[in-house]
């Protein structure tokens, strides 16, 4: 749309909706001095109906989880009274899942307390199905001799809102990996210990129930293919120095997928165990997969100078095939251009969000490279 301007130079702001400008097509609603518009892109747009939608959707609740626990304690052949659930609570979002907690009676003198995951507004398609095979995944780590503590799955129930998978709770202290923060010891120290006694299970038996790469290189190269789908210098940089450096042609290992600070419990005593939650994300792949996730290729991971390097060090002292620090930079650059084209497709290549991104990937290609050198 080719817009008048008046003989003074002033632009006649009279007419307003849909403008090519600079290659994008924007939702124009006004004009700067010198004619520009501003407003919405066509992408932003989108978004924002899609959101709106969204909004619109009922949203799971308490309600909705309690409806879980009734239906759990039934099939346990428990009589429903006023005291055979207890107070539902939330606690917290994820990107698929509402979560919630509660307690339930199904002993006289026992309350058991579980969490309940109801699917977010969002939630993409195939969540129920990534809920179902992780529950088979936890199901056979239940059944292993571990190091550590993993949710123990009750039950799926269709509800209302949709599908409740019920496990039951793992105790323990959400864990702050910050070095500054952390109590008892060195947090890359502990994170190690869990990773390496995660990398150790057996994959076979569960490996058609998750995503899985037959090899470490598998792994590494079927994500870095992604690269090819951005048009961008960095992604050619990265992809190169990639190349050069690719884990080895080895058998991959069971990965949790999302080893964060929040996915991992303290013992509220000595006697208990570390307690890992949120298995949605597990494959079997790369084991640089889950120390990647870890640091993000910050510049300070732990909040501490060399991190990353420490937490190679201390992984290799307790993991049966070690690792190293350039294995795990082929994850963090691939996990960044996974940043860059999120920020894209949610605010536009244009955004000071995607040039943030941009500066981040920009600068760790510098870090690995100058390594490197």
């Amino acid at each position: 749309m080719r817009r008048k301007r008046r003989r003074d130079g002033d632009p006649l702001q009279a007419q307003y909706g849909w403008v090519d400008y600079g290659g994008e097509r924007i939702w124009a609603v006004g004009f700067t001095e010198g004619g520009a518009p501003y407003g919405l892109t066509a992408e932003q747009y989108e978004r924002a109906i899609d959101a709106d939608k969204r909004e619109r959707l009922p949203r799971p609740n308490w309600t909705d989880a309690k409806e879980a626990l009734c239906e759990i304690a039934r099939r346990a052949g428990v009589a429903l009274d006023g005291s055979t659930i207890g107070r539902v609570r939330h606690i917290g979002d994820g990107l698929s899942n509402a979560v919630f907690a509660g307690t339930i009676r199904l002993q006289e003198d026992h309350e058991t307390e579980l969490v309940i995951k109801l699917p977010a507004s969002d939630a993409k398609s195939d969540r129920d199905e990534r809920l179902r095979k992780e529950a088979k995944l936890l199901r056979y780590l239940n059944a292993q001799s571990l190091t550590f503590a993993v949710p123990r799955p009750i039950g799926e129930v269709e509800t209302g809102a949709g599908l409740a998978v019920v496990q039951a709770w793992v105790e323990g202290l959400e864990v702050d990996v910050r070095a500054s923060r952390f109590q008892g010891g060195k947090p890359w120290e502990f994170v190690a210990d869990v990773a390496a006694g995660i990398h150790a299970i057996n994959p076979d038996p569960i490996r058609d129930d998750i995503p899985c790469h037959r090899t470490r290189l598998d792994h590494a190269v079927v994500l870095a293919r992604r690269l090819q789908e951005l048009d961008a210098p960095e992604a050619r940089d990265a992809e190169a120095w990639i190349r050069e450096h690719v884990p080895p042609d080895t058998p991959a290992s069971l990965l949790h997928g999302d080893l964060l600070g929040q996915n991992l419990r303290r013992p509220l005593d000595d006697t208990g165990r570390v307690g890992v939650i949120d298995w949605a994300e597990a494959c079997v792949g790369d084991p640089a997969y889950d120390l990647a996730i870890v640091t993000r290729g910050h510049r300070k991971p732990f909040g501490a100078t060399n991190g990353l390097v420490r937490l190679v060090d201390s992984y290799n002292r307790l993991a049966a095939s070690p690792l190293t620090v350039a294995e795990v930079r082929v994850h963090e650059l691939i996990l960044h251009a996974g940043f860059f084209r999120a920020a894209i497709s949610d605010y536009g290549r244009r955004s000071p969000h995607a040039e943030q991104e941009r500066v981040n990937w920009r600068s760790l290609l510098r870090r690995v490279a100058q390594a490197s050198d």
